[in-house]
C-alpha cells in the first residue's frame, strides 16, 4: 500500500473501494496515520453478499482549502450561502 505515496501529489485525492471484511474503520485509521486524514465516505451499497463502500482520502493540503472556505464564510455571509450550495 506504500506505492500510492510516490504517485499521489501533495494535494492529491485517493479513492478506495472497500468491502466490509476489509475492516474500513481500521483502514481509515491507518490512512490517517499515513497522512491521508481528510476522509469522506462517498457511497455505501450492498451488492449480492458484499457490503461495499467507496472512500475518499485527501492529503494535508485539502485541510487548508477547508480553512480558506471557512475564512471566506466569515467575511461574507452571502458568499457562504452560494459556496455551500455549489458543494
Amino acid at each position: 500500500m506504500r506505492r500510492w505515496q510516490e504517485a499521489l501529489s501533495d494535494t492529491g485525492t485517493f479513492y478506495l473501494l472497500l468491502e466490509e471484511r476489509n475492516l474500513p474503520a481500521q483502514v481509515i485509521r491507518t490512512m490517517a496515520q499515513l497522512g491521508l486524514g481528510d476522509h469522506r465516505l462517498i457511497k455505501a451499497r450492498k451488492a449480492f453478499n458484499e457490503n461495499l463502500s467507496i472512500h475518499r482520502f485527501r492529503r494535508g493540503a485539502a485541510r487548508s482549502k477547508t480553512k480558506t472556505k471557512t475564512k471566506s464564510r466569515t467575511q461574507s455571509p452571502s458568499t457562504s450561502t452560494s459556496a455551500a450550495t455549489n458543494e
